[in-house]
């Protein structure tokens, strides 16, 4: 059986979590029913329509990703299913529809689009500047704990991969 990679998935889920500290965005769940009534329940990518359950139905994508700073709000969120979620990632959302539903992404690159012309998004290019100046140094004093911890921690698998290596 192949191993997860831990440590990259450990360091973007950190990475990503940190960053929520500095949206100020979120669906309430009038605007969430909105998307969906959008999408007419829907996933954006591949159609499927929503099961209505947590676990398998639709869940908020950002199309501009959290990890570049997205925020999940109207004009930056649609639904989608947990496989186009999890398929897309961070990668940009036409190339997906392109890639992976080459037939049906003229059609559906539209459908968002005219989404988002409705809810027009803009961005913020600097995140960390809604922050106080003390925040700030705070917030970057977690991230700069967080490379030494993961450094450390991969520091100690890889000395527990070599004391393996030597009895096996």
């Amino acid at each position: 059986m192949p191993r997860i990679k831990q440590f990259p998935r450990l360091n973007y889920n950190f990475t990503r979590g940190i960053q929520e500290l500095l949206t100020e965005g979120g669906l309430s769940t009038s605007e969430w029913n909105r998307v969906l009534t959008f999408f007419q329940k829907k996933c954006a990518y591949c159609g499927i329509s929503d099961t209505g359950n947590p676990r398998t139905g639709l869940v908020a994508d950002h199309l501009l990703p959290a990890i570049e700073h997205g925020e999940l709000v109207l004009g930056n969120t649609v639904p989608a299913c947990h496989d186009c979620n999890d398929l897309r990632g961070k990668n940009n959302w036409r190339i997906f529809l392109q890639d992976a539903f080459p037939d049906e992404a003229p059609q559906r690159i539209q459908q968002i689009q005219e989404y988002l012309d409705s809810f027009p998004y803009q961005p913020v290019s600097d995140p960390i500047s809604r922050l106080t100046a003390d925040e700030q140094e705070e917030y970057r004093g977690i991230q700069d704990d967080w490379a030494r911890l993961l450094t450390r921690a991969r520091q100690l698998r890889d000395r527990i991969k070599k004391r393996k290596r030597k009895y096996f």
